[in-house]
């Protein structure tokens, strides 16, 4: 992956795009808000 554009963009730049991870639980009833915990009771 080393030829990929995003490894053209400064490391500083590529620090802050990777530094949070999302995700979707799937299945989930819809909620209001966001969530920081993937793991919290609903």
């Amino acid at each position: 992956m080393t030829g990929h554009v995003l490894f053209q963009l400064p490391w500083a730049v590529l620090a802050r795009l990777w530094s949070e991870e999302h995700f979707a639980l799937a299945g989930a009833a819809p909620v209001e808000g966001v969530s920081r915990d993937l793991f919290a009771a609903p």
